[in-house]
């Protein structure tokens, strides 16, 4: 099966030339690994996010020299959300492997996804003082036709990525209520108004 892949990927290559899914330049057979084309200068682009950042939400705090005692992006979380953590930003390359992931159909990016989050500190800090058993990746639920849509939930996929690299086991702990407008064009506080009551 996995031969037949390769063979098929390396077909494909020499019909149709591989295109970087950050900028859409033409990359070598060399920059595409797992079935993700990414030229180096894309790649190098997704970098963690710089320092000092909020021990809460993982926000840069900025170059100052103090370092405040309460980030105004976290204040009002609530007191059950301890800590949250991004890989990179969502910017640039990053943001359009988001898009080709959730609109474009390719799933084959969660693994690569998956790869970049499971060295976080936070993510192997959790691992190393905790039981396997003690852990558990709950993937967010999509709606049921988003899903039949697009074929994957993407969140799904990242978690079992996650949860291959990390050994930790995958729980279905969410259930979404209902149906809500996307996402995608609207500000912070639309987004948390918009999902409130969505899930249990």
């Amino acid at each position: 099966m996995r031969t037949a892949r390769r063979w098929l990927q390396a077909s494909s290559a020499l019909l149709l030339p591989l295109r970087c899914l950050g900028c859409s330049k033409s990359v070598s057979t060399a920059e595409h690994h797992d079935g993700v084309s990414l030229c180096s200068l894309c790649r190098m682009s997704i970098d963690p996010l710089p320092g000092p950042r909020c021990q809460r939400c993982d926000l840069p705090l900025g170059s100052g020299l103090e370092r405040p005692t309460r980030c105004p992006h976290c204040a009002e979380w609530p007191e059950q959300l301890v800590a949250a953590c991004s890989a990179t930003a969502l910017a640039g390359a990053a943001q359009r492997l988001v898009r080709a992931l959730k609109y474009g159909g390719w799933a084959q990016l969660a693994d690569f996804m998956a790869e970049q989050m499971a060295t976080l500190p936070a993510l192997t800090q959790a691992t190393a003082t905790a039981s396997p058993a003690g852990v558990g990746l709950v993937p967010v639920p999509t709606l049921v036709s988003r899903r039949r849509r697009r074929g994957y939930n993407q969140a799904e996929l990242i978690a079992r990525g996650l949860s291959r690299r990390l050994g930790h086991r995958l729980c279905d702990g969410l259930e979404r209520t209902g149906a809500r407008a996307s996402q995608v064009s609207l500000q912070a506080e639309e987004r948390a108004a918009n999902v409130e009551g969505s899930f249990r």
